[in-house]
């Protein structure tokens, strides 16, 4: 049976090898995804020519009692692009970037765009994301709008610019992080579980103190 926590634990390659162990290698034909822990964190190494997309082994759960989740990638090393975000199933395909497939979000290193199901918003400045730099992605209830937002960090500033997510109106919802690489990368994923962020705010600390140590079932999963 799955296991699940109020934080994502693990990554594991795209939907195309959704049986293989959490840790280790996944090839295809034109890359590879090598995945470790290391240091409270996951390092995950994409080689190859194409883009390619590894995803958390469970998700984060958002209701109205834990309504506000953060993580952070940062690049160890980048050919090309990085792209982070998050995807409303577990079965997000390996060749591609979070953002480019329906039901994904996801920020791109190169452009600064938050993609999601066809439509591009600039959250932050093109090409500023280099070797060293951390950036992290959040989802939010805005109270004052009704509605969640997703929010984007770079080197531990808030950027401006957020995006709503209008059409999710369950109370209870899971979302997977997701972490792409278009050629190679290498990049360092903090879910929370202990490390502290770059990013400081009063707001993400609370609410990862409050989602350690929970469980919780599997949530019903809906046609998307």
């Amino acid at each position: 049976e799955e296991s699940f926590t109020w934080l994502p634990v693990g990554f594991r390659a795209g939907s195309a090898s959704s049986q293989t162990p959490p840790f280790g290698v996944k090839t295809t034909e034109k890359g590879t995804i090598c995945i470790a822990e290391v240091e409270e964190c996951y390092r995950i190494r994409f080689q190859g020519s194409v883009s390619m997309t590894a995803s958390s082994i469970s998700p984060v759960r958002c209701c109205p009692e834990y309504d506000h989740y953060y993580y952070e990638v940062s690049v160890e090393e980048m050919d090309l692009l990085m792209a982070m975000g998050f995807a409303r199933n577990d079965d997000t395909p390996q060749e591609t970037l979070p953002g480019w497939t329906p039901g994904t979000y996801g920020v791109h290193s190169d452009d600064g765009l938050l993609q999601s199901n066809g439509s591009c918003v600039r959250v932050m400045p093109s090409w500023k994301v280099k070797q060293g730099s951390t950036v992290g992605m959040g989802i939010s209830w805005c109270e004052s709008e009704g509605e969640y937002h997703l929010f984007v960090t770079l080197d531990g500033q808030r950027q401006v610019r957020e995006v709503p997510l209008p059409e999710e109106k369950d109370d209870i919802f899971d979302l997977w992080p997701v972490i792409g690489a278009d050629r190679a990368a290498t990049l360092r994923v903090n879910l929370g579980a202990s490390r502290p962020f770059v990013y400081q705010d009063q707001r993400t600390e609370e609410a990862l103190r409050a989602r350690k140590g929970k469980a919780l079932e599997p949530a019903a999963k809906k046609p998307r």
